[in-house]
């Protein structure tokens, strides 16, 4: 992985202080190598691994740093910093790159410009007072620098409470942004700072009169070019293979184009995940690694998670910092599925209700904010004295930002929805992995995301698109049960058996109602012991997230200087409360989800190093 903080500061002795003060801070694990550079008033440092591409450029014309894999077009060649800087002095210089990167010039003059992958994926936080800029992989290091005021941003905050991510890239810390996906972030000479969009979700009606085979062969092709594109022929690679649909996919196109590659799946014997992933691993002729992130150090994993992403994810990532040691014995790549999902229908379907074919922003929101604090709720949280005037400025700001994406919609919500909730739920995790292995994300092509944005809600529902491809070029992959979010795996060609399954245990006759799969399976759960990887290990009362929950148990007070007293006692149960107890409280206060609790858990271990970023701003609200 890299982590990075880059710092503009006229002044040399404070900017050579500064760097002098975080450097044994910047690696937050252990194995990676600190390295600097500077150029004028210019400086930058980083902590990375052996396994991560790393190419910095230090001449008269000033700096140009590469972190990872910067892939242009349409060659598909992986940019030097030599490359980048005459790509970037080129009249189309804004031209998006692919692959997992960050990328960053400064010239002689001063001005300063930095650009990240499609998505954003990459994080990039910055911040500018007076004569100082910082920017960096996380906001942590920034508090460090003698100019930095440390204040909490109660717009940040509302936002995290919202949607379990960053609204219009405000943080917790009031200054701080980070870098809007597909924005890139400039910097003159004068000091003028600007955020300039380099790339759009592709959105159009261009596949919308083709025949679902018709689309089917162009998402092949888009998939299949996307794999030579992102995945090295020189390097070892793994897979994480999590049995799943999209991982699935990826395996069979691996296989197909000749890949010697290992599949690596976290988790036990008897989760339906590790089944299915062994199948397909077998199908295909790869050898596959199962191995177990302990629960033992997730209070480890929870404090990484909150002082390096500083809520950002919603705290629902911690597990993925439990990856990183495996990853480093396996390959310098790994290659994931994630965001797939979202690329290709569940954004849609987050969007419609039931099985309509249409789609609303109020049907997105509502479930992507039922797994954090619906506005009465939020009123209800926060202390009205410092916050309440923000709930309805971040509401009216969420929606002007779906209302900005281009097309009909149900796409306005397919980008909103990979802009908001992919990129700081699914994809909050790639950062971590990095630690261990340099993530590639073929789904986050250039190609595969025109592809998906041309597609119509119809083949996009259901990902009806994505099952159709697999069951047409994969057969032998579609004939194999696949992990899901059903209580039991199940084939995309279905059998007699399969089909009567799906009518017991999926989505079909009475257990289309939502509520009461959750009752089934949480019944089925405590009977036979939960089958499923994600609920089982992010369970509420699963052994790690006990060990979170009294980690966090002594700092939860901390939270009532901005979140009402009474309101947090309502809510927050103590670490040794039954799972019943712990629903008991959660029906009381109104929140379904104990995502919501998680939320207040890690802002509550935030907050224990951020005592003076709380009491800043209750001294300027007063």
């Amino acid at each position: 992985m890299a982590n990075f903080v880059t710092v503009v500061d006229p002044i040399e002795n404070r900017r050579r202080a500064y760097l002098k003060k975080i450097e044994h801070l910047l690696p937050p694990v252990g194995g990676l190598k600190i390295q600097s550079c500077s150029s004028g008033d210019f400086s930058a440092i980083w902590a990375a691994g052996t396994w991560t591409k790393v190419d910095c450029l230090v001449d008269d014309e000033g700096v140009t740093l590469v972190f990872g894999d910067a892939i242009a077009r349409p060659d598909s060649r992986r940019l030097d910093a030599n490359h980048l800087r005459e790509l970037w002095n080129k009249p189309d210089w804004a031209a998006p790159l692919d692959g997992f990167h960050v990328a960053a010039t400064y010239d002689s003059k001063g001005a300063l410009v930095i650009g990240a992958d499609l998505l954003g994926v990459f994080p990039v936080y910055y911040y500018t007072s007076e004569d100082i800029f910082l920017v960096g992989t996380s906001p942590e290091l920034f508090r460090y620098h003698s100019s930095f005021r440390t204040k909490l941003d109660p717009e940040g905050l509302v936002g995290i409470l919202l949607t379990k991510g960053l609204v219009d890239g405000k943080t917790l810390l009031s200054g701080v942004r980070r870098l809007a996906a597909g924005n890139l972030l400039k910097r003159n000479s004068e000091g003028e700072l600007v955020e300039v969009a380099q790339y759009k979700l592709p959105m159009s009606t261009r596949y919308f009169n083709m025949s679902l085979s018709q689309q089917v062969e162009i998402l092949d092709e888009a998939l299949e070019e996307a794999v030579a594109r992102h995945v090295p022929r020189d390097k070892n690679c793994c897979l994480m293979l999590s049995g799943g649909l999209d991982s699935t996919l990826l395996a069979g196109y691996l296989e197909r184009a000749g890949y010697d590659i290992l599949t690596i799946t976290e988790g036990l014997s008897t989760d339906n995940e590790m089944k299915c992933a062994k199948k397909v691993a077998e199908a295909l002729g790869y050898e596959h690694i199962q191995f177990l992130a302990d629960h033992e150090n997730y209070a480890q994993y929870s404090d990484l998670s909150t002082t390096w992403q500083h809520c950002s994810e919603g705290f629902t990532g911690v597990s993925f910092w439990g990856f990183y040691k495996q990853l480093r014995k396996t390959a310098p790549y790994v290659i994931t599925g994630f965001a797939g999902d979202g690329i290709l229908g569940t954004m849609v379907d987050w969007s419609r209700r039931g099985f309509e074919h249409s789609a609303s922003f109020e049907t997105l929101f509502k479930t992507i904010n039922a797994q954090a604090f619906n506005p009465r709720l939020l009123k209800k949280l926060l202390k009205k004295e410092y916050y309440d005037a923000f709930i309805s400025e971040t509401l009216k700001r969420i929606k002007e930002m779906h209302d900005g994406y281009p097309g009909l919609e149900f796409q306005k919500t397919w980008g909103f929805g990979l802009n908001q909730r992919i990129r700081f739920h699914d994809l909050s995790g790639i950062w971590p992995l990095s630690f261990g292995a340099w993530p590639i994300l073929p789904f986050a092509d250039h190609k595969v995301l025109e592809t998906a944005g041309g597609f119509p809600i119809e083949s996009l529902a259901n990902r009806r698109v994505e099952r159709e491809l697999l069951r047409t070029k994969f057969p032998k992959l579609a004939r194999l049960a696949l992990a899901g979010s059903t209580l039991n795996a199940a084939s995309i060609v279905l059998d007699s058996r399969s089909n009567a399954q799906q009518q017991i245990f999926g989505t079909k006759g009475i257990w289309k109602l939502r509520i009461l799969r959750e009752v089934r399976d949480q019944l089925l759960a405590r009977t036979r012991g939960e089958r499923r990887y994600w609920p089982r290990v992010s369970h509420f009362d699963s052994p790690g997230w006990k060990i979170i929950r009294k980690t966090a148990e002594p700092y939860v007070p901390l939270t009532t200087r901005f979140l009402r007293k009474e309101s947090v006692d309502e809510l927050i149960p103590s670490a040794d409360s039954s799972y019943l107890q712990v629903r008991r409280k959660m029906k009381q206060f109104g929140v379904s989800e104990t995502s919501s609790l998680r939320i207040v858990l890690g802002l509550a271990i935030w907050s224990k190093d951020h005592l003076d970023a709380i009491t800043n701003a209750r001294t300027d609200c007063q």
